[in-house]
């Protein structure tokens, strides 16, 4: 389709109808967050999940370094949605956990 087949406002106008309507008809997958978020998360409650700047909060981090760990593999596990990351409050917790460093000398 050209870019002069939508000559007039009125083109532009019916085709974001057709497209409005497409979508409602045939919702993009993880449409229904929800539900996808159920399986992919557990049963936690939404102020268990947090966002990566929330996340990096909570580890008194930079983002960036939480970025960064995350491209190179390294650091808490995280869940993908999409394009988005969230972490779980317990994962975030399970990571600091495996990071305690007990001295000789503590009982």
């Amino acid at each position: 389709m050209s870019i002069h087949a939508f000559s007039s406002f009125a083109g532009i106008v019916a085709l974001g109808t057709q497209l409005n309507r497409t979508t409602r008809e045939h919702p993009a997958p993880g449409h229904h967050r929800a539900s996808a978020d159920a399986g992919r998360l557990g049963k936690v409650s939404a102020s268990d999940i947090l966002a990566v700047q929330a996340a990096a909060s909570y580890l008194d981090v930079s983002r960036g370094t939480l970025d960064n760990w995350r491209s190179q593999g390294r650091g808490p596990a995280y869940v993908r949605q999409g394009r988005m990351i969230r972490y779980r409050r317990a994962d975030l917790d399970a990571w600091m956990a495996q990071g305690v460093v007990r001295p000789q000398g503590a009982a």
